[in-house]
Order: C-alpha cells, then structure tokens, then sequence
C-alpha cells in the first residue's frame, strides 16, 4: 500500500481526494491480507471507515490479521510468522496511516471551520453596526455636565419581545429623549 502518486502536490493545491482512502494505492500483495480496510469488503461498502475519528476498522483490521498471521512476540515468532510480520510492515506503514488519519481530520476541521467564515463574518459586521449604532445613541443622550443619576436614566431599558429576544428599548419609561 502507497500514497498516491501526486500526494504532496495535491496536498498542497488543495485537492487531495474526499475519502481518506482514496489518499492510498492498493497493491496486490495487501490483498494477501484479511479484509483490507482500504479496498472494499465489508468494512468499506461505500463509507469511507478510515476517514471516520475514532473509527475501529483499522484496530479490528490489524487484530484479526494478527490472529491469523500470529505475529506474536518476537522471541516466539516462527520463521513463518516473521515473514508473514516483516510483509505487514512492509505493505502497512502504520506511523504513516496514523499520521496521515490526523492530517486527514485536522484537514476536515478546518474545511468546516473555513466553510463557516462567512456567516461569521457577516454576524460580526452586524454586532459592529449594533454597537455603532449604540454609541451613536448614547452619545446624543449624553451630554457634557450631566449628573451621574441623569446619565444612569439615559441608557435605554432592555426588554423581550413576542420571539423571546432581548431588544434595547430606546423610548422607555425614565429613559431621558433627546
């Protein structure tokens, strides 16, 4: 198993496959292995399980392996089971896959975080307007020389409306009107 030929430059252009699975190349002596998490079988039928945080394909993937090729401790390990081992490493670069899941949900973060922004910023242009809006107010309510009880009355109330939202009453009762 190997990464695609142009990982590193559709990393950086941005267009790296949507499936984590896709990042890979299936060869044919990972197939010598049971129910490869990255080709189809019943692990992958059209979900992309190693794609998925904290998915348990890859942990069941390399268990029942491990059973059937008895990798075992190396001190015990036939010579049967240390060529069988030394295939495994070779084909499943596991710090690699590892790292790779990570760079894969870091990647998915920030999509979804970058996806956002423009709702984001357009709630933070109107909050700015709200609070220029206020001050405006508030600055044709208060004038030099006023009293501290005669400033305290010019902010407005705040009150709920039908939809349960607070709202700044500007005409209240005890509110000072310019």
């Amino acid at each position: 198993m190997r990464l695609i030929d142009d990982f590193a430059q559709r990393l950086d252009e941005g267009t790296l496959p949507e499936r984590f699975t896709d990042w890979w190349i299936v060869e044919d002596d990972d197939r010598t292995f049971l129910e490869h998490p990255f080709d189809g079988g019943k692990y992958n039928q059209g979900r992309d399980w190693m794609g998925m945080k904290g998915s348990w394909v890859w942990d069941d993937f390399v268990e029942e392996n491990n059973s059937v090729c008895g990798f075992g401790k190396v001190k015990t390990r036939t010579k049967k089971q240390q060529v069988w081992y030394d295939k495994w490493n070779k084909q499943f670069p596991e710090k690699l896959i590892e790292q790779l899941r990570d760079l894969f949900w870091r990647l998915r973060l920030i999509d979804t975080e970058i996806a956002k922004l423009p709702d984001e910023i357009a709630q933070l242009e109107k909050d700015v307007e709200d609070k220029k809006e206020f001050i405006s107010r508030m600055k044709n309510r208060i004038k030099p020389g006023m009293t501290t009880d005669q400033i305290s009355s010019s902010f407005p109330s705040l009150e709920w409306n039908d939809d349960g939202e607070q709202f700044l009453d500007w005409d209240c009762e005890g509110c000072s009107k310019t």
